[in-house]
């Protein structure tokens, strides 16, 4: 039995708007989902909905097989095993971490040292919660929350207004919650490559419409459409038949198929290839993207750094996308 089943939910907040058309979906247990889109794509009204705080127009969701009741006919909205955390999340003033977080009657002095390790406060016990950072006050908000044990704890967009660093203590943060606590997540993400190294499974929404629903692999390399492809980086719309392309998990699109930059090899070897010249390169660190043109095409080549400089001649070789 799924932990939580999603059944043709659907949401309207006025005549010109439907937020969420019929949306279906379960979640297991353990099951690590992102949800991802554009802003207006309906993505925090999804997960809303999920933990009972707004009342779908249609449809219903029910959590280990029981039905949620309709938040308009309750006192305090939601259910005690779903935990909601929004993005505009409040931390009471004047109060330490230790205070905001501890509760003697829900949880033990044990207890409550592991749920601060685990979300990396453990040094910020004694700190005033208006001292604290934005990823500081984002780990204190989740700590609180897991002090009721929810089974599944919903995240709305927690990495956005926070640097890199940050985002990366969330991470690590997140992995500690899954490994000690047994609690499932689920997550709303502005940027999709957030959670791209994290979901099991990733889905993606449009204008309130579920677009594609699938594992990370997949979705970055097989996108069902341009928008999909476009959530998770640059991409190449080429001609299948000009690069002897036979993957039938590819997409077509109007005869061209969705290509990733690093899925070309890029040499200067002429016996491997098409020939082409580099237009321009932007430089990522890591690696340098290149702007080749290919014929009557312009493509995104990944390449190592240095390697290349524009006008240089070079020769383009399709590899096919590994099985996974």
């Amino acid at each position: 039995m799924s932990l939580v089943k999603v059944d043709n939910v659907e949401k309207q907040y006025n005549r010109d708007r439907k937020a969420l058309y019929p949306i279906s979906l379960s979640i297991n247990k353990n099951e690590k989902l992102g949800i991802v889109g554009e802003t207006g794509s309906g993505k925090s009204t999804l997960l809303k909905v999920i933990a009972g705080l707004i009342a779908p127009d249609g449809g219903s969701v029910a959590f280990k097989g029981k039905v949620l009741h309709n938040p308009l006919d309750q006192l305090i909205p939601g259910h005690p095993s779903i935990a909601y955390l929004s993005q505009h999340f409040e931390l009471p003033f004047f109060r330490t971490v230790e205070e905001i977080v501890y509760d003697p009657y829900k949880i033990s002095q044990d207890g409550v040292n592991e749920l601060f390790k685990a979300c990396h406060i453990d040094h910020l016990i004694q700190a005033d919660s208006q001292q604290l950072s934005g990823g500081e006050k984002q780990r204190v908000a989740i700590a609180r929350l897991l002090v009721d044990t929810p089974e599944i704890l919903l995240l709305d967009e927690p990495f956005s207004n926070l640097d890199l660093y940050h985002q990366n203590v969330i991470k690590s943060t997140l992995k500690n919650i899954e490994s000690t606590m047994d609690t499932t997540i689920v997550l709303v993400a502005h940027n999709p490559l957030d959670v791209l190294s994290w979901a099991d499974i990733i889905l993606a929404m449009k204008l309130g419409k579920v677009v594609q629903t699938d594992g990370p692999f997949n979705i970055y390399n097989f996108p069902n459409n341009e928008y999909v492809a476009g959530l998770f980086g640059k991409y190449n719309m080429v001609n299948p038949a000009k690069w002897g392309i036979k993957d039938k998990r590819l997409t077509k699109i109007k005869s061209k198929v969705i290509v990733r930059p690093e899925a070309f090899s890029i040499s200067n070897n002429k016996e491997v290839g098409t020939s082409g010249m580099v237009l321009e390169k932007t430089y990522f660190g890591s690696h340098e993207q290149l702007l080749v043109k290919v014929g009557d095409e312009e493509l995104i080549v990944n390449a190592d750094v240095g390697k290349f400089s524009n006008r240089d001649k070079v020769f383009i070789h399709l590899k096919p996308v590994s099985q996974q």
